[in-house]
């Protein structure tokens, strides 16, 4: 009976727990030139944390560090904690291939907890 109660009391902790910090993002598939798109992005951030969301025709940068120094007006960013989802608009210059790069950012260590980078069409 001990045995039983103590695995009860294991299994609903590892329930609880809390997800790993996690950046995604999303696209839409059909982008035409100089048309208005939304680009979003989703996930979880265990502590206060900022999310960055870069555009960029050239690719995404090596770190985050490179990507804000490299592209600081094709970006957006927003303060985010727990559960989030925000919604970017843009506007391609050209048809081409684009890219979305992602940081989830600590607030008070500037340490990357999460990154992504999606590659996408403007035709």
């Amino acid at each position: 009976m001990i045995f039983a109660a103590v695995m009860l009391g294991g299994f609903s902790a590892a329930a609880g727990a809390q997800p790993a910090d996690q950046i995604q993002v999303s696209v839409p598939v059909h982008i035409r030139p100089r048309a208005v798109y939304d680009v979003t992005i989703h996930g979880f951030a265990r502590t206060r944390s900022t999310a960055y969301l870069f555009i960029d025709y050239s690719s995404c940068a090596r770190s985050f560090a490179v990507e804000r120094r490299r592209a600081p007006n094709e970006s957006d960013d927003y303060a985010v904690s727990r559960r989030f989802t925000e919604i970017s608009g843009w506007r391609s210059s050209s048809a081409g291939i684009d890219h979305a790069c992602a940081y989830l950012v600590a607030t008070r260590s500037g340490r990357v907890l999460a990154s992504v980078r999606r590659a996408f069409t403007i035709q």
